[in-house]
């Protein structure tokens, strides 16, 4: 195993942030972003890098957040509920992973998300309906999942 260390510096909002990464077998894993030098960090892109391994939870101390995408790798495990804490993300890709688990209704608590998609996963059970208080929500694409609309409360008789 190898250990390759990036450290990216955005000269808009002058902050930077660390990322450690461990190759193993040609696949690249993410591991500890959260840093503090990060706080003030607005977008995230990671899409199509062969990313392995879990979401980390510590993505939710970057609570400038507006841009999480983190798609087409081979990310594993459920959706992290922490975030749910990032009330300034407008979009949020999670698409082309290998997600599994139910979708968190923590995500409904994402008040300025204008973009969710986390279709091609394993995510499976029922779609929250926390997601439906999200009034600024254009898109949601949660297609190719294993995914089930809430159940109404009401039977009907027929």
């Amino acid at each position: 195993m190898k250990n390759l260390y990036l450290y990216f510096f955005d000269y808009q909002f002058y902050c930077s942030i660390d990322f450690f990464f461990e190759l193993e077998d040609g696949n690249t894993q993410l591991w500890n972003p959260g840093s503090a030098t990060a706080s003030k960090l607005r977008i995230l892109q990671l899409e199509y890098n062969s990313l392995v391994g879990k979401i980390p939870a510590n993505l939710s101390n970057l609570q400038e957040l507006e841009v999480l995408d983190v798609g087409s790798n081979q990310l594993s495990g459920g959706i992290p509920l922490s975030l749910g804490s990032l009330s300034k993300l407008t979009y949020l890709g999670l698409y082309l992973n290998n997600l599994s688990a139910d979708v968190p209704a923590s995500l409904g608590n994402l008040s300025s998300l204008v973009d969710l998609f986390a279709d091609t996963n394993q995510l499976s059970g029922q779609i929250p309906e926390s997601l439906g208080r999200l009034t600024m929500l254009k898109s949601l694409d949660l297609a190719y999942n294993q995914c089930h609309s809430p159940k109404s409360a009401k039977s009907d008789p027929e």
